[in-house]
């Protein structure tokens, strides 16, 4: 290997629901920095998760500035960005700065709107952005004047971060977050005219459908060194890429915030009626490829509930440990749909059950059987 290409560095940025990682690579795939901040979402009310885009943006500059001190620009061939994928942002083309909170994926405010487009034939997820974008717009641009002027603009968390992150040169999102986004059409594989007539947002407020590797520019942000941005793609599609999931037929599932099995579908959309749903995996030089995909809406969620909202445990490793302490739930069980049910339910007004208690339960009890509950659900979206 040259020596050129032997200190070659590429950062991967991970903007997730609950925090925000950055880790520097080497050209062995040997990590040599790694920096992250928790960054948890509010819930101002049953069935509501919103983002604080700001703290999010500290937390981007934080861990990138962390990562890259004292490197070279020169030694850094890029940066490629994996963000949580439905989560529906509008922002000030000129400032990047977001006109009201984030909706998260997981938010379900807009769960009866989902079913009231269904039922005029325009099919939208209650997990995507885009009705979650229409109902933002609805209470900061009534009119559609700041998205038809160009003064808004709308997307997903990695169109916003690209902008914000290129001082707004670059205005793209890539194929993979395009399909999580409620507004792409999978068979034209572009922005669907319908769905953006019934929601009235105007094309051009949506950013422009690119690959998922792809040199879109430079960055430009405060602290950050000015390296090439170099990939977009939703977390999931990525972490099938980083488990060489390649091949038709092969599948992950990946814990987080939630918990999402995917199957690599290959060179067109799978379609399920059982509450899976088809995305792109990614697209390189303009060919797309496809991905069925099943999602358990609450996994690591339901842990950071156990730690913040219970107190019974101080971090996540000690759910392990603590759940390890006894044979079993002694009786007690959990359903963790703090956010609905999803696969194969999709079910947004499902809500969290903990029961089989007595006197003789203990908190090891309880822990486990959240556990429990969580590998359950993963059983089922399987």
């Amino acid at each position: 290997m040259r020596q050129e290409a032997a200190d070659a560095l590429v950062v991967a940025l991970d903007v997730g629901t609950s925090g925000v990682r950055a880790v520097l690579v080497d050209a062995t795939g040997t990590p040599r920095a790694e920096a992250y901040r928790e960054v948890l979402p509010a819930y101002p009310a049953p069935g509501l998760v919103e983002h604080d885009p700001e703290a999010l943006w500290r937390a981007t500059l934080a861990v990138l500035g962390a990562v890259l001190a004292g490197v070279p620009a020169e030694r850094v061939r890029g940066l490629g960005i994996a963000t949580q994928r439905g989560t529906a942002l509008v922002w000030e083309a000129a400032t990047g700065r977001a006109a009201a909170p984030g909706l998260s994926w997981q938010d379900g405010r807009t769960a009866a709107r989902c079913n009231a487009l269904m039922a005029e034939g325009v099919l939208v997820s209650p997990l995507a952005a885009a009705t979650k974008i229409e109902w933002i717009l609805d209470r900061v641009d009534a009119d559609r004047a700041g998205v038809r002027s160009g003064r808004l603009r709308c997307g997903t968390v990695d169109a916003w971060l690209a902008g914000r992150l290129t001082a707004g040169r670059v205005f793209a999102t890539d194929a993979s977050n395009a399909s999580c986004s409620g507004f792409y059409d999978l068979l034209t594989r572009s922005w669907s005219a319908a769905i953006l007539e019934a929601l009235r947002v105007p094309a051009p407020a949506l950013p422009a459908i690119v690959d998922s590797s792809a040199v879109l520019g430079r960055l430009d942000a405060p602290g950050v060194l000015p390296i090439p941005l170099a990939a977009l793609i939703g977390d999931q599609q990525a972490a099938m890429m980083g488990q060489l999931r390649l091949a038709p037929g092969e599948v992950k599932i990946t814990y987080g915030t939630s918990a999402m099995l995917d199957l690599n579908a290959g060179a067109e959309p799978l379609w399920s009626t059982r509450g899976a749903y088809p995305l792109v995996l990614w697209q390189r030089g303009g060919v797309p490829t496809f991905c069925l995909e099943g999602t358990a809406i609450t996994a690591g969620a339901a842990i950071t509930w156990l730690r913040d909202a219970l107190g019974v445990i101080r971090d996540a490793a000690e759910s392990a440990a603590l759940a390890a302490s006894v044979p079993d739930a002694g009786g007690a069980w959990a359903v963790p749909a703090f956010q609905g049910l999803g696969t194969p339910y999709m079910d947004t007004g499902a809500r969290a059950v903990v029961g089989g208690l007595s006197r003789a339960t203990t908190r090891a009890h309880v822990v486990r059987a959240v556990l429990e509950g969580i590998a359950w659900r993963c059983r089922e979206v399987y």
